[in-house]
């Protein structure tokens, strides 16, 4: 679709040119946008099927009464053509339906329709003009602004596991000057609770008696994040329906003291270290190591402790931090067995360890009541209180108790070359962050440059890209998404019927909601290939229970240099690839994903699950418009079998017949999860990394060695922080000429595989908080810097600097492997300061969550997909730090 479109706003012009460190920017290149209109004289040229002529911008545009109200207005030229108005972006996908073409009473024969919206925001749509032979359409937008968030005036924060109280959230919302609070377009709250999709039916008041939410302690059960959003809600006046603001979190954390200073240290034998914790939870804390401290398990008071000099030996150290209720717990890491409901005879098992909810041992009671099952509290080593295999106890004796793994562990690396300069403040390497407001739904993941400098935002739970022009515009683009009309006309349908949206996803929020969707929450990738933007759409990272429900992969290419076309609902700069589908019910889950290009091919990593059984594939296909389709209906019979994306057969190839080729990963004990891929900016290789923790892994593409898998020295499978199954979690890669960089999400780890000397060398990226993580990496080829992420994936509100970048100096880890240690040490620097960016009005209160990282190699400019707050981080580096 390439037609003229119409925006208008519901804020003054200076209402939306805010500081541009947090912008709601318009498009100002692909389609055109007007700004505004009056009510006088609208300019326009009426829509016909077989389009128009004239310069002037087709008659279809949006605007905005009522505060939440949205007028959609169109005048088309043809009275026997049929109309169908699209939604575009909205995850939903409710759309207005069939409409009228031409509305005799009204002048010009406008017609309209109204949308109320319950958010503020953008939302855009398509007018398809319908005739018997050609069809038309065009676009519009319109910004809603949202009204004002409440103010939470008490809750959030820690809740203590060992003591956990009852928890009360407070707030005053504000009222608007025309409604009392109470009257019928007055103002209220509304709740929605922790791990719950919809929002409680209840409306509490705005503020004074009642302006309150109870939390029982019963609730914080686990040692987790538990969120809660409040929004204020209002009926507008002459508005049929409520008008709500952006939600504001307020979180706890139930857990146990934490190290607050950096973990994944470095630092020179010798010397004293200070290390410093919380002391909000229990009656004491007990610091444990084997080798750090006077003895190996030590209570400590206050919130510091002084490890001496001369224990800080060269090598890895180890210390935890636990706490505990006096005086028999439980503690963090100690979990006690019921207590013995009466008195009688206690035979226990050996000490060991045990699952939970094994049994450990059996009570008989004096009374002769029937036996009493002890069983194991947690997972891990159990231990009794009572000497001797058979023991008499009383009735509410402690029996045993589970020690499980440590509230907190920092690992300390002792001599190892490296230096960090932590906390470098980023302004004196950049110029004060511009923060961009993303205009669409879903949650920043990735992010890319193109060859002019702009930049492109992938997001996860959406179904739209958005582009960042060098200016600071932002576009958003909507990715085809068909409707399942069944084998119906979208001509000639009564008014305000609709069709839905085609589902080929699956959504699954484990025990909360699962169903089939249109929006993916695997969006994992976005990359630049041969002047294309190529990004992937995986579906679900976890099939439905029964295995029954399609979950497709799509693997999208946008061509900036092509023209799109009236003729579609979409924009035909986009390709849709649906990855095939090899199982007999046609489900698919190939749970695509990385993508990248090499010798004329695309080449897709389809894990098939990163947590299941199933085998992972290496798949390829020379990317050709007839492979496209995006209008393919998931729902419609055979549409998998017939589309024109299809596995190859035996003796068939994508040059010569058009087809994916399939490669198998070796098989192995545990499964290989094929992750993210790189092309080897040298050789025909394709690098990629194995998520379950085991390989790095390249294929030939040349056909000369096929698949080489090099073991990684730890798997950090059983590692305090590691991820199940997964362990330290390999993620992200990047490929130089001489080296392989991959970075471990869960560990926090760089490695870096030399390809001359078949090598691995490590190293530990010092982090902030259990909830940060290693995400995503980026090169500086220019500069020979590894740039990377440490997302701070908690939602709880707070902890604002812990989300923050940093890069590693290649040269100096290159110059340490080819000489010696007196070369100097490894050097990298991580960043403070990044938190002062502002939030824009859409995510209030949010912290940064820094996920995917791109370089500009034109400019050094970095661009960081920034979840959470939604938005584009961008920095400009000043001269003399780039070039």
């Amino acid at each position: 679709m390439m037609a003229s479109q119409g925006t208008s706003t519901g804020k003054t012009r200076s209402g939306l040119l805010t500081a541009l460190t947090c912008a709601l920017a318009v498009a100002a290149s692909g389609l055109v946008y007007l700004e505004s209109f009056s009510d006088s004289a609208w300019e326009c040229a009426p829509m016909v099927p077989e389009g128009s002529a004239s310069s002037a911008p087709p008659c279809f545009r949006a605007s905005v009464f009522n505060a939440n109200s949205i007028r959609l207005e169109w005048r088309v030229g043809t009275p026997g053509a049929s109309v169908y108005l699209y939604s575009d972006t909205d995850p939903s996908y409710r759309d207005p339906g069939a409409q009228p073409a031409r509305c005799p009473d009204e002048p010009d024969s406008t017609c309209s329709t109204t949308v109320t919206v319950e958010q503020g925001g953008t939302y855009r749509w398509v007018l398809a003009v319908i005739g018997d032979n050609a069809s038309f359409h065009a676009g519009t937008e319109v910004n809603v602004a949202p009204p004002a968030v409440p103010q939470v005036t008490a809750g959030g924060g820690f809740v203590d596991l060992l003591r956990p109280q009852g928890q009360v959230l407070t707030w005053t919302a504000p009222d608007s000057d025309s409604a009392a609070i109470g009257s019928p377009t007055g103002f209220w709250v509304e709740v929605r609770p922790h791990a719950t999709v919809g929002w409680l039916p209840e409306r509490y008041p705005p503020a004074g008696v009642g302006a309150e939410y109870a939390i029982g302690a019963g609730t914080f059960q686990a040692e987790q994040e538990y969120v809660y959003s409040l929004r204020s809600c209002h009926l507008p006046a002459g508005s049929t329906g409520k008008f709500c603001s952006p939600p504001v979190s307020v979180g706890f954390r139930a857990g146990y003291d934490s190290f607050t200073s950096y973990r994944n240290l470095t630092v020179p034998p010798g010397e004293p270290l200070e290390i410093s914790f919380t002391n909000q939870s229990g009656d004491a804390r007990m610091l444990s190591s084997a080798t750090l401290l006077p003895q190996e398990v030590m209570p400590v008071e206050g919130t510091a402790f002084t490890i001496e000099g001369t224990r800080l030996t060269v090598g890895d150290h180890h210390i935890s931090l636990d706490s505990c209720l006096l005086p028999q717990g439980p503690c963090s890491n100690r979990r006690n067995a019921v207590p013995a409901e009466k008195s009688g005879a206690f035979w226990r098992r050996r000490e060991g360890n045990y699952r939970e909810g094994e049994e450990i041992g059996r009570l008989f009671p004096a009374d002769k009541s029937p036996m009493i099952s002890v069983l194991a509290p947690a997972t891990g080593e159990v231990h009794y209180l009572q000497s001797g295999p058979v023991s008499e106890v009383a009735a509410g004796d402690l029996l045993a108790y589970s020690i499980t793994q440590p509230g907190d562990l920092m690992t300390i690396s002792v001599g190892a070359p490296m230096d960090w300069v932590l906390a470098r403040p980023y302004t004196d390497d950049f110029y004060p962050a511009t923060a961009l407001a993303s205009r669409s739904k879903g949650q920043a993941l990735d992010i890319a440059f193109d060859t002019e400098g702009a930049a492109w935002l992938l997001k996860e739970y959406s179904n739209s890209l958005e582009r960042v022009s060098v200016l600071g515009e932002v576009e958003i683009l909507g990715l085809p998404m068909p409707r399942h009309t069944a084998g119906a006309s979208m001509a000639d349908q009564p008014p305000g019927s609709a069709f839905p949206p085609s589902k080929p996803f699956t959504f699954n929020w484990g025990a909360m909601w699962w169903g089939r969707s249109s929006i993916t929450s695997l969006a994992e990738k976005i990359t630049l290939i041969d002047n294309k933007i190529w990004l992937t759409q995986g579906g679900s990272l976890l099939s439905d229970p029964l295995r029954q429900l399609p979950n497709l992969s799509r693997v999208i290419a946008f061509n900036p240099e092509t023209a799109g076309s009236p003729t579609t609902p979409y924009d035909d700069r986009f390709c849709v690839y649906t990855m095939p589908a090899d199982d007999v019910d046609g489900r698919g889950d190939n749970q695509v994903i990385g993508v990248t290009g090499l010798m004329g091919r695309i080449w897709v990593a389809e894990s098939r699950g990163l947590l299941s059984e199933d085998q992972a594939y290496l798949s390829s296909f020379v990317p050709d418009p007839r492979l496209c389709d995006n209008l393919l209906t998931v729902e419609d019979a055979n549409a998998m079998q017939s589309q024109p994306m299809q596995y190859c057969a035996d003796g068939h190839s994508p040059e010569q017949d058009g087809c994916v080729e399939k490669l198998p990963l070796p098989s192995h004990e545990r499964p290989i999860k094929i992750a993210h891929l790189e092309a080897d900016p040298d050789a025909g290789l394709i690098w990629f990394t194995d998520a379950s923790g085991q390989f790095l892994g390249s294929y030939d593409a040349t056909g000369e060695s096929g698949f080489i898998l090099r073991r990684f020295s730890e798997d950090h499978l059983d590692a305090y922080d590691s991820i199940g199954k997964l362990g330290g979690f390999p993620w992200d890669l990047q490929v130089t000429t001489d080296a392989v960089y991959v970075g471990e999400y869960a560990s926090r780890h760089i490695l870096r595989f030399d390809k001359s000397s078949g090598e691995f060398s490590e190293i530990s990226v010092p982090y902030l908080g259990r909830h940060s993580k290693l995400h995503s990496l980026a090169l500086d080829r220019l500069r020979d810097r590894l740039w990377f992420t440490l997302a701070y994936e908690c939602a709880v509100p707070g902890k604002h600097a812990r989300s923050t970048i940093g890069y590693v100096d290649l040269a100096s880890w290159r110059r340490l492997l080819e000489t010696d240690s007196s070369s100097g040490n490894i050097s990298g620097v991580i960043y403070d300061g990044l938190e002062t960016a502002p939030a824009c009005e859409m995510h209030p209160g949010r912290h940064q969550n820094f996920r995917g990282i791109a370089i500009d190699p034109n400019s050094g400019r970095i661009a960081i997909a920034t979840g959470l707050r939604e938005q584009v981080t961008l920095l400009e580096p000043r001269a003399g730090f780039w070039p």
